[in-house]
């Protein structure tokens, strides 16, 4: 196998383990179901596979090099394999070269080469960007979404990972309304703080007392126990805690709510 075939097939496999990656997308639904081994053993047979064509490539490509498959080892080696690449064959046409595919010599194969590889790494960089924003789907898209993914997380690593999660995912600021904004969440053990900053703008002249007047007790229980995600975190033993500052970070006042307040 002379050095443009082996590059295009080597490009072939680099997108075949990529694509490979996509599993870990299932991570948590597999942790949650306990079959996470699967997806392990999916991961390591896979990686298995595209290791051994590239070394079945890799002894066609040594054969063509120096007659023989020994070199094929280097193919496993990082910067040895490029040894393999670059290095010329024997003779213009050696007996031991496999025949390939016009488009896969030449010009026509440097090019089909490049275009697989760019491939790769599109898909590469998509499937990890997923990978990355499976957290952000406990604070992105409508109510029923988010409890759906909380309840995943909540099976696969339990409430205190949980709310680790969510507080690190959840981009602040969060614009509440004209007056009210969430700067802050964190999360404690079993409690997640949500800090909220209110700005009256000088409208009145007692900040406390206006805000007493919209947010009671009452009526932040009954919004937190109605919420999808929250409920679902209610359930399985949170605490939620509802703070309100000044923008001077002067605390106005604080509301409590547990599972039980929700006859949970």
């Amino acid at each position: 196998m002379s050095r443009v075939p082996y590059f295009v097939y080597t490009a072939l496999l680099f997108v075949a383990i990529v694509a490979c990656q996509a599993v870990w997308l299932t991570v948590l639904e597999a942790k949650a179901s306990q079959f996470l081994w699967a997806v392990v053993a999916f991961n390591a047979v896979s990686m298995v596979a595209v290791g051994w064509f590239l070394y079945l490539i890799a002894m066609a490509r040594s054969r063509d090099i120096v007659g023989h498959k020994r070199r094929a080892v280097f193919a496993l080696v990082p910067v040895c394999n490029l040894m393999l690449l670059l290095e010329p064959s024997r003779n213009g046409a050696s007996p031991d070269r496999h025949l390939t595919k016009p488009f896969l010599n030449g010009a026509p194969g440097i090019v089909s080469g490049v275009v697989v590889l760019v491939a790769g790494a599109v898909l590469a960089d998509y499937i990890w960007h997923e990978i990355d924003r499976q957290p952000e789907l406990v604070v992105l898209g409508d109510p029923t979404e988010k409890a759906d993914a909380i309840e995943t997380l909540l099976e696969a690593y339990g409430l205190q990972r949980t709310l680790d999660e969510i507080a690190y995912a959840t981009r602040t600021p969060v614009y509440v309304d004209d007056v009210i904004t969430l700067v802050d969440v964190r999360a404690s053990g079993t409690q997640l703080l949500r800090t909220h900053v209110v700005d009256f703008d000088g409208l009145v002249d007692d900040p406390e007392a206006a805000l007493l007047n919209i947010y009671t007790q009452a009526t932040v229980e009954w919004w937190i126990c109605s919420y999808p995600p929250f409920a679902v975190l209610l359930k399985n033993g949170a605490t939620i805690r509802e703070i309100y500052v000044l923008p001077d970070r002067t605390r106005i006042t604080e509301f409590i709510v547990v599972g039980a307040r929700c006859g949970y």
